[in-house]
């Protein structure tokens, strides 16, 4: 049938509509191709990453709770892998922690591999052993120094161990699953002492057995007791400056130290020989404070008596 012209042109109006609707939705959906594209790149850097493991050991009826940094509490029952609901950005510290665990006949659960930093990448190391074989870890101090209160060990980051007494083995609280990874550390230590591990090899590994890991503490060295090229002048009723540790007969030491009271352990001499003394200790440091005392010595009481106050002196 023969189109009249004003159906020509409807026609032609139809098919111009439909080519430019075409033309527009293939243009509008590469453009957002792109944009997710370009959306997807952006947020790479707010990456957030899985902290999870393996729990092995548990039998029917079994269970434990576990923690990461103290919360995101996850509860299990069976073994196989598991995955804390919270993620992790890049960098971020993980510490995961057996909170509770309901285990047949009176075993236990512990948490290996347990804690770090996200290194960009999903954290799926982490080990939960579970059972009743248990073995015990200890810490031994030999210290040539003075322990004090500050003394404090951990296991895979928790589990704080204080060593009060050094030569005495002294066992972390918590016993660990035969085949779990142990990891000792130092939390605190006493100031002014340096403490370390008699074998690296001996800080971490795994539990086959009951385990002591030996640590040894010395004193840290005193730079403001060491060769220094500074002096402090020194005036007393003798006379002559002597050198540390030139003591004979009888007479005076002066005291002097980086703590107060001074120990006795570095000084002066001065005999009785004369009746003045105006000279200088010597070997001393610049921006160091020191304690210094005067006491009598005699071969009758070689460590003794003290004659004046404590006095300090900063060395400019």
């Amino acid at each position: 049938m023969k189109k009249t012209k004003k159906q020509s042109i409807i026609s032609i109006l139809i098919i111009g509509f439909l080519i430019n609707l075409t033309y527009n939705c293939g243009t509008k959906g590469a453009s957002g191709s792109n944009a997710s594209s370009g959306g997807g790149g952006g947020g790479g850097g707010n990456s957030t990453y899985s902290i999870g493991g393996t729990v092995t050991g548990l039998t029917a009826g079994d269970s434990l709770i576990l923690q990461n940094n103290s919360g995101d509490d996850l509860s299990i029952s069976a073994n196989g892998a598991f995955t804390f609901r919270t993620k992790l950005t890049n960098n971020s510290k993980y510490n995961v922690q057996v909170l509770s665990a309901t285990v047949a006949g009176g075993g236990i659960c512990t948490a290996g591999y347990n804690f770090g930093a996200v290194n960009s990448s999903n954290v799926s190391n982490i080990t939960v052993l579970c059972g009743l074989t248990t073995f015990t870890l200890k810490v031994n101090v030999t210290d040539a120094g003075v322990l004090g209160a500050n003394l404090e060990f951990q296991n895979n980051n928790s589990d704080n161990l204080l060593v009060p007494t050094k030569g005495i083995a002294t066992s972390f609280t918590r016993p660990m699953v035969s085949g779990s990874p142990y990891m000792v550390s130092i939390l605190t230590k006493p100031t002014g002492e340096i403490c370390t591990p008699n074998s690296t090899a001996d800080v971490s590994g795994i539990m086959t057995a009951n385990t002591t890991v030996n640590y040894t503490c010395t004193t840290a060295p005193n730079a403001c007791l060491g060769p220094g090229t500074s002096s402090i002048t020194v005036n007393f009723t003798r006379s002559h400056s002597y050198d540390v540790n030139s003591a004979t007969g009888g007479g005076h030491k002066i005291y002097y130290d980086t703590i107060n009271p001074p120990s006795t352990s570095y000084y002066i001499f001065v005999p009785n020989t004369a009746s003045t003394y105006s000279g200088q200790i010597h070997g001393l440091s610049s921006g160091c404070t020191y304690y210094v005392k005067v006491g009598s010595y005699s071969a009758l009481n070689p460590t003794g008596n003290v004659l004046s106050a404590v006095a300090n002196i900063t060395i400019p």
